[in-house]
């Protein structure tokens, strides 16, 4: 039983250390980007391609490990939605549509785990969230709640 309190305290002590070293890494990018914004150095160009690119596209390119420590798991769960929507939803009209049911089953499968579907619900908001206006959640009485990716 000491033994394992031992270990736990150990296991405890190198989680807390990792997020110090998170929090330091985080503190001192916003550093960087505030002195090149008081620069003048943040392009007004670069700033609009940036916005054109969405969260989860950012996240996606995101180490497992950097995913694991800085995102909300309902966040992570939507970058993986968001790495395979093309494969997962359906042709539509104008677009493709994944409704909640398929993608429980999907993240089930994907995630190893079983969710219920209040968590989808708040994967499909994170996703919905996150993205470009193209993607929408639409909760729909006839349909029930699909993400929709159309194309304009």
């Amino acid at each position: 039983m000491h033994q394992q309190i031992t270990d736990l305290s150990e296991n405890l002590a190198i989680q807390m250390d990792f997020q110090e070293q998170q929090n330091a890494e985080f503190i001192q990018r916003i550093t960087e980007f505030e002195q090149m914004v008081e620069n003048g150095s943040v392009n007004g160009d670069q700033s609009k391609a940036d916005a054109d690119v969405c969260s989860l596209e950012r996240y996606s390119n995101m180490s497992v490990f950097e995913r694991g420590g800085s995102l909300t798991k309902p966040v992570r769960r939507a970058v993986i939605v968001w790495e395979n929507y093309h494969d997962w939803s359906s042709p539509a009209f104008k677009g493709r549509v994944i409704d909640s049911s398929q993608l429980r089953k999907l993240l089930n499968t994907s995630t190893q785990s079983e969710l219920a579907f209040s968590r989808i619900y708040r994967v499909m908001r994170e996703f919905d969230k996150n993205t470009s206006e193209k993607y929408k959640y639409i909760d729909s009485r006839n349909k029930g709640k699909l993400l929709i990716k159309y194309y304009k």
